[in-house]
């Protein structure tokens, strides 16, 4: 008897040692400070996106927190976005971006965040990784025929929705040089003949009004505008431009060397590897009435990629590792004809290795509800 109690009692000890204990423990979601720490987290989110759309705090469904040493909280956040209209590059808040609608081909996505708190400090975002994708084609179609889908930002529809807009808005304009197209974000229509409406943004070119000479230089600190337009055939020869435009009006320093910058150099940027120096001025002749050279025509040798996701590389370790979750992303969509596909937003604010755990959200503390109704 006494030789199987001891093995109970060792059974016990090793069972209590084998199997780790959770040292995280769930809090209520729609508490107000879990709420600012989401609203913390998708405002960093929003900060390191370098292009497409803000996004918005939909639902938070799952929230858990451990203590640590010195009097430090980390919160692991669990919570749903929704795609807004306003360009990351906008200065308008948040909560007073329009959110892109069902009819719209609206665009969610989940994210995990990590937060930590210390008494007296403000709250510091760890890292977060997201999951973000459009209604599928399909989707759209079964529950409005009526409604737009989304085409190839490379199509011969974008393409040439995009510039038919951006020659309208160059001869329009009282801006005293010309505008190239930088990036096209999005583009749909209802098929073949009917309006296609193109979103992209431009960029500032040294290409004055009026003259036929134009360098192929960039400005260092260009003013972009973002632009959202439907253009809408008449007939085989004629177009109607319905265009509406939000300027990026870029801040001037004082002192911080010539105001353009060398094909193949991004602002501010050192010259690429391997070349000495800066790359000398091209001169190229402009037909009367010509637009110039697509910005990402013209500066493919080095500039920034706006279609690429947003990091946080470590500036001496290089891109940190991030530990996958084992969870499978919940809104995954096949959007094989789609001009958006999913993406993935990850940020380790520079740390080198960082784990999202995979925690079971507890209905008890996390009943909330979508702020924006699915068909909304």
């Amino acid at each position: 008897m006494k030789l199987f109690l001891a093995l109970v009692v060792s059974l016990q000890l090793f069972t209590s040692w084998a199997v780790p204990v959770n040292p995280y423990v769930a809090v209520a979601c729609n508490g107000p400070e879990v709420l600012a720490l989401a609203e913390l987290a998708v405002d960093q989110i929003n900060k390191d996106r370098k292009h497409g759309y803000k996004l918005s705090l939909d639902r938070i469904e799952n929230a858990q927190e451990k203590k640590e040493a010195n009097e430090t909280t980390v919160h692991f956040l669990d919570f749903d976005i929704r795609e807004t209209k306003c360009h990351v590059l906008s200065h308008t808040a948040v909560k007073d971006c329009e959110i892109r609608s069902f009819r719209d081909t609206k665009v969610d996505g989940d994210c995990k965040a990590l937060v930590e708190t210390k008494a007296g400090a403000p709250g510091h975002v760890t890292g977060y990784k997201c999951e973000t994708s459009p209604d599928s084609a399909d989707d759209v179609a079964e529950k409005c025929a009526d409604c737009p889908h989304l085409i190839l930002l490379n199509s011969t529809e974008a393409q040439h929705a995009a510039q038919v807009s951006l020659d309208d808005f160059n001869k329009v304009s009282n801006h005293q040089h010309l505008f190239a197209i930088e990036e096209i974000t999005r583009a749909s229509t209802k098929g073949p003949g009917t309006p296609v409406v193109v979103e992209y943004l431009s960029r500032e070119t040294t290409c004055v009004k009026g003259r036929l000479e134009c360098t192929l230089n960039l400005l260092i600190s260009p003013d972009r505008a973002f632009c959202v337009s439907t253009v809408t055939p008449v007939n085989a020869t004629t177009e109607t431009i319905d265009r509406v435009c939000e300027f990026f009006i870029a801040k001037v320093v004082q002192g911080s060397g010539p105001d353009v910058a060398p094909v193949g150099e991004e602002e501010h940027a050192a010259a690429p590897e391997g070349e000495g120096g800066a790359a000398p001025t091209v001169v190229v002749e402009l037909e009367e009435g010509a637009t110039p050279v697509a910005i990402a025509e013209a500066d493919a040798a080095g500039t920034e990629d706006h279609s690429a996701p947003s990091e946080a590389p470590d500036t001496e370790t290089g891109t940190p590792d991030v530990e996958d979750s084992n969870t499978t992303p919940k809104r995954k969509r096949s959007v094989e004809d789609s001009s958006e596909s999913s993406e993935e937003i990850i940020s380790t604010a520079g740390k080198q290795v960082i784990h999202f755990p995979d925690l079971p959200a507890d209905a008890a503390t996390c009943p909330m509800k979508h702020k924006y109704p699915d068909d909304q």
